[in-house]
């Protein structure tokens, strides 16, 4: 055999060899909810990509853009100059570029797009947080429950660029759409959580979207056991867990805690009772996430972002319990 043909077989070794490891794919985390099959982002791929090939999954942050993707499948764009503050939050679908690796194209599908409440100074000018119908993101029209089009474009393990699109881009075209560079951020979990409603028999109903009501209502806090977490704020400068006490009532536990992210959409929380409560809840024993809850306990719970913005909290593997995002209107 010639010098040219061990070449030429050599290189096709090679093509084949990178051709089965690139079927691996970027491995995400599953999430698992209620009476739903898991999910996570689809990733599919127009050439053979390196298995070291970059991933756009987490969360980063521009002077005025800002996108999380997140391995559950969910997608948040956000406009962190903007007054008020609007969210962008879909499912969505990302393609690798068939000739830059580094390079994402990436669908956000049925958006919901919340604007959160605002009060001016001297409370002129004061809006309730409600869903919206478009917002402008990098020039282009984003509209609500239509698929939106973005390439991504990792340039260093730190740095990325956002560019909207449209279908069938490879880059922007139009030059009323515009691209922002970005830096890699911290995932974030400052939320206000909220138990799922309950329908008459007391079973819960997992929101199909962002827009569906998700927090219980008062009087549905007797279908609760006790120790049972109803809300966890960690939005408020005071930060608290709403439990159901032994007496069916109601009650708030001011706490501080320390988040640190772990695995891609996992947090690891570790809570502290505060010991100036200036109220009896702690008088009647009561156990959280499988912990007695006392004055100055500092208990380490598992948190878990889950699709259509859930929240998993687990205190072990046997105890754990599923809140959502709340959207409200203050």
């Amino acid at each position: 055999m010639t010098s040219k043909s061990l070449i030429a077989t050599g290189k096709i070794f090679i093509t084949l060899a990178i051709t089965i490891a690139s079927l691996s794919g970027c491995e995400s985390r599953e999430a698992t909810r209620p009476a739903a099959t898991p999910t996570r982002n689809t990733i599919a791929k127009s050439e053979p990509v390196q298995p070291e090939s970059p991933s756009p999954l987490g969360r980063w942050k521009g002077a005025h853009t800002c996108i999380e993707l997140l391995a559950n499948g969910d997608v948040e764009l956000s406009l962190p100059s903007q007054t008020p503050k609007i969210l962008v939050m879909g499912r969505s679908a990302i393609r690798v570029d068939a000739k830059n690796p580094k390079r994402f194209h990436i669908e956000v599908q049925q958006p919901s797009i919340w604007q959160a409440g605002y009060t001016s100074s001297c409370r002129k000018v004061h809006e309730t947080g409600h869903f919206i119908q478009s917002v402008n993101i990098l020039g282009s029209e984003v509209i609500a429950d239509q698929t939106a089009f973005f390439t991504f474009e990792i340039i260093s393990a730190r740095e990325a660029e956002l560019c909207a699109s449209k279908v069938g881009e490879t880059m922007p075209k139009n030059p009323t759409r515009a691209c922002e560079r970005l830096t890699k951020d911290v995932p974030l979990l400052r939320i206000l959580w909220h138990r799922a409603e309950r329908d008459a028999s007391g079973t819960p109903i997992p929101p199909k979207s962002a827009r569906q009501k998700t927090y219980i209502g008062i009087s549905q806090i007797s279908t609760f056991s006790p120790g049972d977490l109803l809300a966890l704020d960690l939005a408020a400068r005071s930060q608290t867990i709403s439990l159901k006490t032994s007496n069916d009532k109601l009650q708030r536990v001011r706490i501080e805690v320390l988040i640190s992210p772990t695995e891609p959409d996992i947090f690891r929380l570790e809570v502290h009772v505060l010991q100036d409560q200036g109220n009896d809840v702690l008088a009647t024993p009561v156990h959280v996430l499988g912990t007695l809850l006392e004055h100055g306990t500092t208990m380490t719970w598992t948190a878990k972002r889950l699709p259509n913005q859930g929240l998993e909290l687990c205190g072990s593997e046997a105890n754990c319990q599923i809140l959502y995002r709340h959207f409200g209107r203050y």
